[in-house]
């Protein structure tokens, strides 16, 4: 009995799901005065949508959530833009939609040597690894630009506290071994007090 609950406790951690680890970004700034929060989500496994570009990495963003004065923007997501060269170093995110055409440009580009050596989805930079930085926002309609400020761009790995991790299943599967092995123990104490009654 005790065999087949250790073998089950093992397939548990063997069986666990892989989960493909989430990156999150969150842009904020100001432009025109105006508050300007960007808040993005991808996968760290997505695809480079120009894998035929040794310099250019660019990974479509979903879901994309943009607030401009404390108001929400229905926006198309466009991509993080990774960009390596011997020259210059970027990376930015900007959203669909022409600004002739009735929807804002919004775009962000931070440049300067990095950590980020290759068009690879960077895992985790912050914008204080940048030396330069371009935040404007095209008008809709007119298509004035208006140069803005970037106070934060914080990117890197999302947490979800729903699913637990590997160690957590181990401790759970610990504790089931610890609990069945004690009740075998204290029926075996039990069978052999009345074996010698």
């Amino acid at each position: 009995m005790m065999r087949i609950i250790f073998g089950m406790a093992l397939a548990s951690l063997v069986a666990v799901p892989v989960h493909a680890e989430t990156l999150q970004g969150v842009i904020v700034g100001t432009i025109g005065g105006d508050d300007v929060r960007i808040e993005y989500e991808l996968d760290a496994s997505a695809a480079d949508l120009q894998p035929g570009d040794s310099n250019t990495g660019v990974y479509f963003l979903d879901p994309i959530t943009v607030e401009i004065g404390g108001v929400a923007q229905t926006v198309t997501a466009r991509s993080l833009n990774v960009f390596v060269s011997t020259d210059i170093v970027s990376v930015g995110i900007a959203v669909d939609g022409l600004c002739n055409d009735g929807q804002p440009n919004l775009a962000v580009v931070l440049q300067g040597t990095t950590i980020i050596t290759s068009d690879a989805l960077p895992t985790a930079f912050t914008d204080g690894d940048f030396s330069n930085i371009q935040f404007f926002l095209k008008e809709a309609g007119t298509c004035t630009q208006v140069g803005g400020s970037l106070t934060s761009w914080e990117h890197g790995p999302l947490t979800d506290p729903t699913v637990p991790t590997v160690s957590q299943w181990g401790l759970i599967s610990l504790a089931l071994l610890i609990v069945c092995a004690g009740t075998l123990v204290q029926r075996r104490n039990r069978d052999a007090g009345t074996a010698i009654t």
